[in-house]
């Protein structure tokens, strides 16, 4: 579905995602597991000696008649290896819990690593021979909390991830790759294979009870937890500010309700308090207190309600010279039509981990360009959510919505949040032409005022 993959880096060794401890445990394999929608190109190129003509006949999975014939690597093949080597829990997870229905296992277990604050992700190797260039893992969003855990209803302890949010966020991380490929083309996403339902429930959680599904992406590198955030003034604070700005040329943001610092009474005049995550913010030391007044002013200054926190969730190696970098998590991507609030990086060294503050009245604050946003009706988070739940529920019902019908959705809503008409997807019309070409321009020049910022 993707048009392109970024060639690396490919994880052969476990110790490449961390340099911290990683976590080992055992997974459980799940009965009954379905792919739902793939990215076919990302997962040939990342396992090439599994599948087609050039795949190891040691470990090829033989597809069809027909792709066999052309030498074809075959999507029913390629399914029954995600779900073989993707369809695992953790075992705390697959035990009688209240926040999900039973969950059927087959048997089979598997070796599994969870790097640190990895949360609900698991990382497993792949079965079959290793090939010299090729990855060697899978890492799996939704594979249950860690050993010594037990699933609840607590925000972010449930250790799923709904399938409908998990098909909404392959579409938005194929929106944003699209977007990057057109601006910045050296910006990617990291490539999601495949999302799958897993058969079974969520029982209670946010959308209430739903089908548990699972993300399955291309096993990455990341920052260890007390290096996650960039330090102010670095060339990652610059790569980081720099994308929330390119994405918000397009409508797009990372920053949320989740991670703004709001004022708890706005229209009292000097007051100054403020909360983070509906918690009060409590400045204990003097820099403390002149950030707490600095984002007070900033946030009434602009006439809005808050000061919103960048939250680019980049893996490492991202680099601000080559202007290099990719982006693993989509769950805090949202659509606006303007951005009335000022915004601010979150960075490690700092009062408050508060960094530059950009006020919307700022000459290098970036609003959506009319000529390239996308639809922020359509492209808002609610709409993406709403689509994903219900293309979750209409695969569950075992119909005749497969994943063949959830793919032509993902590529329709694409086009339509990107307020493109069908005719834009076909290749070799002039009016297709026209288009990209006139995207193109505007991008370049969004870019060129964006590069500029710093």
């Amino acid at each position: 579905m993707f048009a392109r993959v970024p060639p690396g880096p490919i994880i052969d060794d476990i110790s490449q995602v961390s340099s911290a401890e990683i976590g080992q445990e055992t997974a459980a394999h799940v009965k009954g597991a379905k792919v739902v929608c793939a990215n076919y190109r990302a997962i040939v190129h990342d396992f090439p000696h599994f599948f087609g003509a050039s795949a190891d006949p040691a470990d090829k999975f033989a597809g069809c008649k027909s792709c066999e014939a052309i030498g074809k690597p075959c999507p029913a093949a390629i399914n029954q290896w995600l779900v073989r080597n993707a369809a695992f829990v953790s075992l705390p997870q697959s035990r009688g819990n209240g926040v999900n229905t039973r969950i059927d296992l087959d048997g089979v277990t598997r070796v599994a690593y969870r790097p640190p604050a990895y949360g609900r992700a698991l990382i497993v190797p792949v079965d079959g021979h290793y090939a010299a260039g090729s990855a060697k893992f899978l890492d799996l969003k939704g594979a249950g909390v860690q050993l010594g855990e037990t699933p609840s209803h607590e925000a972010y302890k449930n250790g799923l991830e709904y399938l409908g949010f998990a098909i909404a966020d392959f579409l938005y991380g194929w929106l944003i790759d699209t977007l990057f490929a057109r601006s910045y083309p050296g910006y990617h996403i990291v490539p999601v294979y495949a999302v799958l339902d897993l058969g079974f429930d969520i029982v209670g959680g946010w959308h209430g009870t739903s089908p548990a599904g699972m993300h399955v992406r291309r096993a990455h590198a990341r920052p260890i937890p007390s290096e996650s955030l960039p330090k102010a003034g670095s060339e990652l604070e610059k790569l980081d500010l720099h994308i929330e700005l390119l994405l918000r040329s397009f409508g797009l943001s990372t920053t949320g309700s989740g991670t703004s610092f709001r004022l708890a009474n706005l229209d009292i005049a000097g007051d100054d308090t403020l909360t983070y995550k509906s918690m009060p913010v409590a400045p204990l030391i003097e820099p403390e207190r002149v950030m707490v007044t600095r984002i007070a002013e900033a946030i009434r200054a602009s006439g809005g309600d808050c000061l919103e926190i960048t939250n680019v969730q980049m893996t490492s190696g991202g680099s601000w010279s080559q202007k290099a970098a990719q982006i693993y998590d989509f769950g805090q991507v949202r659509a606006e039509r303007w951005f009335p609030n000022p915004i601010a990086n979150a960075v490690r060294n700092t009062p408050l981990n508060v960094g530059r503050v950009m006020s919307p009245a700022d000459v290098t604050f970036v609003q959506p360009h009319p000529a390239i946003a996308v639809d922020a009706d359509l492209g808002n988070r609610r709409s993406v959510d709403a689509l994903g739940f219900h293309a979750a529920t209409s695969f569950r019902q075992d119909g005749p919505f497969r994943q063949i019908d959830v793919e032509t959705m993902l590529r329709i809503a694409r086009l339509k949040i990107m307020r493109r008409h069908f005719d834009w997807a076909i290749r070799g019309t002039p009016m297709r032409h026209q288009r990209a070409a006139n995207s193109a321009v505007c991008a370049n020049l969004t870019a060129q005022r964006l590069h500029s910022t710093w």
